[in-house]
């Protein structure tokens, strides 16, 4: 794969992290409620976290260990968040599904219609065979995503769930 996939919904466009999403990526991820839920996002989050996160993206997909989407909303081409298949174990084809969402973007439905398409891609193009994602025993909301997109509860601890989904042949 030479060129980073698209994908697309109702409602959301699902392209690669590029520099005219610094500014918004920044301001959205600069929120102490994001960086409680989201374990690589420090708070406060600054131009620097942000040109660094373009970094580290573009190395993920050049080597092939990292598909690191924007959440673009169609109806104003503005950046609402990320969402991203990280290879953590490439021999067992095993990724790891992360994403969040600015506040102002919360219970909109976006983040359930932006996983759909990426774990279908992570599936069937990127040929994983297994899907994990973990969230907070806290967070509700991730946990009814998660669900709602087919992923079952596979292991927890008092601190965290891990919800997975697999490949069917």
């Amino acid at each position: 794969m030479l060129v980073f996939p698209k994908l697309y919904t109702k409602r959301l466009a699902l392209t690669q992290i590029a520099v005219e999403h610094l500014a918004d990526l920044e301001r959205l991820a600069n929120n102490p409620k994001i960086a409680a839920q989201i374990v690589n996002i420090p708070h406060p989050y600054t131009s620097i976290n942000a040109s660094m996160r373009l970094g580290y993206v573009a190395k993920g997909f050049k080597e092939k260990t990292r598909f690191c989407f924007a959440i673009i909303r169609k109806e104003d081409h503005r950046f609402i968040g990320e969402i991203s298949l990280h290879l953590v174990q490439p021999k067992e084809q095993i990724a790891e599904l992360g994403y969040w969402i600015g506040e102002a973007y919360w219970n909109n439905g976006y983040i359930s219609e932006a996983i759909a398409p990426v774990v279908d891609f992570g599936l069937n193009q990127a040929n994983y065979q297994t899907i994990y994602a973990t969230c907070k025993v806290s967070n509700l909301a991730s946990q009814r995503v998660l669900e709602k997109n087919g992923f079952s509860v596979k292991s927890q601890n008092p601190q965290q769930l891990i919800f997975t989904i697999t490949k069917q042949e």
